[in-house]
Parts: C-alpha cells; sequence; structure tokens
C-alpha cells in the first residue's frame, strides 16, 4: 500500500509539469506550423584559448628588470567573453601543454620562458601560435629569433630596441590594437624607460615587410611602442612598450589607463578575432506558400559585438542575387519572392566588408505548394451532392412519369 501511495503522489507531484511541456510543444508546434519563423539566439563563436605565463626566471640575457604580476592580465583577459584564459607555467610548457591546451596566443607579461622551453616556444610560434609581449619580453623576442630573426642568441638591447619610452602617441588609428584611440592620441604613462623597436634598425630586416607601426614614442619618433607584426607563415606577434608595475587595480588605473583596452586588443588581434564578422540570417515566414513574399533578416556585428552598419550583404538564391538594405544598428531586411519556388529553399547570405573576412552563413525556408483549384461540378454532381436538390429531381422524374403515364391513359380512350 504504502508503495502505491508513494507512486501516486510522484504522479500527482509531476502530472502539473508533463501537461505543461505538452501544451508548451503544442503551442511551439503550432506557431511554426503557421508559418512564424522563431527568432534564432545569437550565433556563438568558439573562443580563443590565451595562456598567460607565470614564469620568475631571469636568464642570463636578460639585462633589464622582470615583472610577473599575472594576477591582474587574468582579470583583465577573463573580463572578454571571447577569450578562454589559462595560467601556464615553464613545467607545463615543457610538457607539451600548449599544444595540449590547444593555446592560440601566449601572453608574455614582462617575463619571459625557462630557456629550457625556448625551443618549444618557438616551435609552437613557427606551427601558427600568436604572441603578445610586453616591455622586457621583447628580450625572448630577440632572444628566441622570433622578432627579428638575426637578433637569437641576443636579446638585442641596443641594437634593435631600447629603455628609452616615453608617452606614446598613436599612429594606426585604424590597426585593431589601438580600436577606440584617433590618431595622434596620447597614451599617456606614468613611468618611461620601457622598451621600444627601434624603427631604424628594423626597417633593415626581412621582417619590415609584415609590420605595422601601431604607436611610437611621442619624443622619438624612431621608437615604436606598439609593433604588430604579421608574417605569412608563422603566429602573430604583437609588442606593447608598457608593464605593469602594480597590483592594485586603481594603482594600475593611474599610472596606464589605456593598457588593459591595448592588451585585450592586442589578444583579439594576434588571435585573428579582428577580420571576423558575426551574421545571423532569419526569415519572417519558414513556410510560406509560393507567391507569398518572404521577409529575410540579416544582423551582421564585429569580432567586438558591434553593429556593422556599412556592409554589403546579398542573399543568392539560386542563380539570383538579392541586396539587403540596412536598416539601422546593423540589421538589414530584403524580401524575397517565392514564384516559382516549391519544397524546400537553401540560399546563402553574403556578408562582405572592407577589413573583414568574407562570411557566409545559409538561410533555408520551405515554399509550400497550393492545392489546385476545384473543377466546376456538373449538374448531376451538384443535385448528387445536395440531398435537397436530389428530391427535386426524383419528384421532377416522378411528375414526369405521372404525366407521361397520363397521356397514354388519354390516348387510349
Amino acid at each position: 500500500m504504502g508503495g502505491r501511495s508513494t507512486a501516486a503522489s510522484f504522479f500527482m507531484l509531476f502530472l502539473p509539469i508533463l501537461l505543461l511541456s505538452v501544451l508548451l510543444s503544442g503551442v511551439l508546434a503550432d506557431a511554426q506550423g503557421a508559418g512564424g519563423a522563431l527568432t534564432p539566439s545569437p550565433a556563438s563563436s568558439e573562443p580563443v584559448r590565451v595562456a598567460i605565463l607565470d614564469s620568475d626566471v631571469e636568464p642570463d640575457y636578460v639585462a633589464g628588470v622582470l615583472y610577473n604580476y599575472w594576477e591582474l592580465v587574468y582579470e583583465w583577459l577573463s573580463a572578454e567573453p571571447m577569450l578562454d584564459v589559462v595560467v601556464i607555467t615553464n613545467y607545463l610548457i615543457a610538457w607539451g601543454y600548449l599544444d595540449y591546451y590547444d593555446i592560440d596566443v601566449l601572453v608574455l607579461i614582462d617575463n619571459v620562458p625557462h630557456m629550457d622551453v625556448n625551443d618549444e616556444v618557438r616551435s609552437w610560434w613557427e606551427g601558427g601560435g600568436a604572441i603578445v609581449a610586453l616591455d622586457s619580453s621583447i628580450e625572448f623576442l630577440c632572444y628566441a629569433g622570433i622578432l627579428p630573426a638575426a637578433s637569437e642568441g641576443s636579446n638585442g638591447n641596443g641594437v634593435y630596441w631600447g629603455y628609452e619610452t616615453s608617452e606614446s602617441t598613436v599612429v594606426g588609428a585604424e590597426h585593431p590594437i589601438t580600436d577606440g584611440y584617433s590618431a595622434g592620441e596620447e597614451l599617456l604613462v606614468r613611468y618611461t624607460g620601457c622598451a621600444g623597436y627601434y624603427e631604424s634598425a628594423m626597417d633593415d630586416q626581412p621582417e619590415w615587410a609584415h609590420i605595422t607601426v601601431v604607436g611610437h614614442d611621442k619624443n622619438d619618433g624612431n621608437l615604436m611602442t606598439i609593433t604588430a607584426y604579421e608574417p605569412p607563415d608563422k603566429g602573430r606577434v604583437a609588442h606593447i612598450w608598457y608593464n605593469i608595475y602594480e597590483l592594485s587595480w586603481a594603482d594600475i588605473k593611474y599610472d596606464a589607463p589605456s593598457l588593459p583596452r591595448l592588451l585585450r586588443n592586442a589578444v583579439k588581434w594576434a588571435a585573428g578575432l579582428t577580420g571576423q564578422l558575426t551574421v545571423q540570417a532569419w526569415v519572417d515566414n519558414a513556410r510560406p506558400t509560393r507567391g507569398d513574399n518572404v521577409r529575410a533578416y540579416v544582423r551582421v556585428s564585429d569580432y567586438a559585438g558591434r553593429p556593422v552598419e556599412d556592409a554589403t550583404v546579398s542573399i543568392i538564391v539560386g542563380t539570383t542575387s538579392l541586396s539587403a538594405t540596412h536598416q539601422a544598428d546593423g540589421l538589414y531586411i530584403v524580401d524575397i519572392n517565392t514564384s516559382g519556388m516549391s519544397g524546400s529553399v537553401s540560399a546563402t547570405v553574403r556578408v562582405e566588408k572592407t577589413g573583414f573576412e568574407t562570411k557566409e552563413v545559409p538561410l533555408t525556408f520551405y515554399v509550400e505548394v497550393p492545392p489546385p483549384a476545384p473543377e466546376e461540378p456538373s449538374l448531376m454532381e451538384r443535385l448528387l451532392g445536395d440531398p435537397l436538390g436530389l428530391l427535386a429531381l426524383a419528384g421532377s422524374v416522378l411528375g414526369l412519369l405521372g404525366l407521361l403515364v397520363g397521356g397514354i391513359a388519354l390516348l387510349k380512350k
């Protein structure tokens, strides 16, 4: 008895939930069956894997002062939804965790790897891994022969770079690293004497063809304070002249208020996020009847989630290309006439914009074919389909028979 009572109680407890689930399923099915396309949720791109180096080593080749304040950098980068951030040590690098974690970007926060893992880091970079380096991490870039290759085995101090920077001025305002800044804008800092590449030394190197000067020193145009290196066959490398001198958020905001944004921008650029568009596409009627117009909606945003309002948006159906018109906030619309279509229709949404990779996403809907118009029924079909009409017909027939019989009787007399 106790078991039955428990089972009954359990059933009564979950019966409302079951009924609600069935009801909701029916409502959604009715909405889709009626041709109402449900607006999709925002498309999500795969986040990039970022590793922050936690290293206190000071190899003999290091001439400057190193800082290892990885906690604050972790806080800054983890606040960016598109960055999946981990902390990595020399020990983990030695065990191959740059590849095991599938790391896209290694951040050197004014520190350097242990000499024993230099080859692992360089090999990973040659295979496409990107590096973002702050201040004295430039010594590793030179010593490992990453930037420039000619400096391999030497820290490059005094030859390719120097601790001579003061304040920085934005040069390449159109570059993703300085996104949000204008050309000539000063990036104020509290301390001077940080590391910057010499343009006069680097412009003779083979790497120069792939280097963009993003920022230079306010007082010395020969000192590059923000450098973006994009080799065609290896990972990207960004160097930012400044460093984290204090652990507290309040102090870093006073020392270098631009650094958190620059660092996040640099990591996203190094990972290749900055050349990507996010595109969502849907229709207002997923099951139109042939001949109806279907309105297609396309929402376009950039790597930072900001609306893109000057893109070229086309919807290709078969051999026909339709141009969408921008409405507001990155939303584009176009009407598709379904005449001549039937069944499942597969279209392609293509979005093009200078500075971004062309993006294509699929768009599908189903065109219902209306049933053929019924033929005009004959008189007999109409009468047979109408009981009263059929009764009238029978009466008429009987009346005619009666007249016929009466006529014959008269003739016999």
